[in-house]
C-alpha cells in the first residue's frame, strides 16, 4: 500500500478519500457516545448513590444451542421497598461446581430507578469502548494529518525514518534512504498518548464509567 499517496494525495479525489477516512471514525465515535450518554449518566448516578440489598443466589443449569455444553446461570432474589424481585440475572459459570459453590447470599447494588436492574448490568460496555477506540483512532489521524502540513514536523519525521530505530529500520539491516515519514510507526506512537489523554479527561467527567479502578 502506498501510504504517501494517501497522506499526500495529488488530486481532489485523493483529498476527499483521505479526509473521509480521517473524519469517519470521529463521527462514528461521537454518534456512539451521544447514543450512550443517558445510560452513562444513569450509571454514574446509581454508582454515586448505591442502593445495596441482600440477595439470595440460585443456580439454574441450561444447555447452549450450538455446542451442547452446560452453562449455569446464577440468579438473584431480593426485596426492595416492599417489593420482591426474583430471577434477576447475576452472572454465569461454566464450572459444574457452581451448583454447590454459588448458592448463598450476596450484597449487590441495584438501580433505585429500576430496582429489577443490577448496577453492574446497567451499562453496555461495548458501545462505550468502541466510542473511545474510534475517537482515539480518528483524533490521532487528524492530529497527524495536520502536523504533516508543518514543514518542520515533516522534516523531523523523515529524519527519524532514516535512523535505525524500533519498529522501522533495525540495526544491522541497512536500507536505502527514504524521503517520507514512517507513517505506520508515527500513528502507532501517537495512539497511546491520545488514548491516555482521552481516558484521563473522561475519567474526570464520568469517574465510574471510565476510571481504571472501577
Amino acid at each position: 500500500m502506498n501510504f504517501r499517496k494517501f497522506w499526500e494525495p495529488g488530486d481532489f479525489r485523493g483529498h476527499c478519500i483521505k479526509w473521509l477516512v480521517i473524519l469517519l471514525p470521529i463521527l462514528i465515535s461521537v454518534y456512539l457516545f451521544l447514543h450512550m450518554l443517558e445510560p452513562i449518566r444513569a450509571y454514574e448516578r446509581a454508582c454515586r448513590n448505591p442502593v445495596i440489598v441482600e440477595a439470595e443466589k440460585q443456580v439454574v443449569p441450561y444447555h447452549t444451542d450450538f455446542t451442547g455444553a452446560t452453562y449455569y446461570d446464577i440468579l438473584l432474589s431480593y426485596e426492595y421497598d416492599g417489593v420482591s424481585y426474583s430471577g434477576i440475572y447475576y452472572h454465569y459459570s461454566k464450572n459444574p461446581s457452581a451448583l454447590w459453590e454459588e448458592p448463598g447470599h450476596v450484597r449487590v447494588a441495584i438501580n433505585p430507578e429500576h430496582p429489577e436492574v443490577l448496577v453492574r448490568h446497567m451499562l453496555r460496555k461495548t458501545p462505550v469502548e468502541l466510542s473511545v477506540a474510534f475517537w482515539t483512532l480518528g483524533l490521532s489521524l487528524l492530529i497527524y494529518a495536520l502536523a504533516l502540513k508543518i514543514p518542520a514536523f515533516l522534516s523531523w519525521r523523515i529524519r527519524a525514518a532514516n535512523k535505525p530505530a524500533f519498529l522501522s529500520r533495525p540495526y544491522g539491516k541497512p536500507k536505502p534512504e527514504v524521503c517520507e515519514p514512517d507513517y505506520l510507526k508515527d500513528i502507532a506512537l501517537l495512539l497511546l498518548p491520545v488514548f491516555a489523554a482521552t481516558i484521563l479527561i473522561l475519567s474526570f467527567i464520568f469517574p465510574y464509567t471510565f476510571s481504571i479502578s472501577h
